[in-house]
């Protein structure tokens, strides 16, 4: 029941913002890192169906589109990748950024 509570409480999420904060002001590389994941993660949101249509409407000869019914045919799938991609890179990201943060501690001998 306790747990629950705890849950319920909300202050540790007060507590990781602080500690994300204290993180990113001893070590501000994994600032620029972090947000640096996150353009990249929002700029393929951003790209993405324009470049599903660019690979569709591309021809080889006079008017020949070698991927346009593959892409047609599994457009229901694929537009899922505008979320789940972003999110591959956001975590891959954070990853990353919490392998250099433990680096960087270790070095200082925490």
């Amino acid at each position: 029941m306790n747990n629950i509570l705890e849950l319920m409480d909300m202050g540790w999420i007060g507590n990781k913002i602080d500690d994300i904060t204290i993180a990113f002001g001893m070590f501000p590389k994994l600032k620029w890192l972090a947000i640096f994941y996150f353009i990249i993660a929002m700029l393929v949101m951003g790209f993405y169906l324009p470049f599903l249509k660019g690979i569709a409407n591309f021809e080889i000869m006079q008017n020949i589109q070698p991927f346009y019914h593959l892409i047609a045919e599994n457009f229901t799938v694929l537009r899922w990748g505008v979320l789940l991609i972003p999110a591959v890179i956001l975590i891959l990201g954070f990853l990353d950024v919490n392998d250099l943060y433990h680096e960087k501690l270790e070095k200082r001998g925490y």
